[in-house]
């Protein structure tokens, strides 16, 4: 049986709805959750925090137009591919998904109208910054 079978619909719907009112923006790092979850040493697992309702939890804050961000909490590498198949998984689109590392960052950070960054695909895979060197970019904090 899985727990999420069983999980309040109504009640995360109204809790997704109070979320995007209040504007508040959510990072739900599901690849860490994935991970340590598959580790069977783990004794703090509850059985009703599991994945599925993480993504469960993640599409009702999308369908309700929270403030969805992509993160892992984890070192560099491919942690954020994870983190974007997981979101998709969860029932955004591709689109979507690659929207919470990309355009949602700007808009959290409030640069979404600036020129901090500019992004222009040069070719198939590979993107080119005209904004130079991150180090320069003098993000706000």
């Amino acid at each position: 049986m899985n727990p999420a079978d069983h999980i309040d619909t109504l009640r995360l719907r109204v809790l997704a709805e109070a979320t995007r009112r209040a504007g508040v923006w959510n990072c739900p790092t599901m690849s860490v959750w994935r991970r340590w979850t598959q580790d069977a040493s783990a004794q703090w697992k509850h059985p009703r925090l599991t994945l599925a309702f993480y993504q469960q939890a993640v599409r009702m804050l999308f369908e309700a137009g929270a403030g969805l961000l992509a993160g892992t909490d984890t070192p560099p590498g491919f942690a954020i591919h994870s983190e974007l198949e997981l979101m998709v998984e969860a029932g955004l689109s591709p689109y979507a998904a690659l929207a919470t590392a990309t355009r949602n960052v700007a808009a959290f950070l409030g640069t979404l109208d600036s020129s901090v960054l500019s992004l222009r695909l040069v070719r198939y895979g590979s993107l080119n910054s005209s904004a130079g060197s991150p180090a320069a970019w003098n993000l706000p904090r």
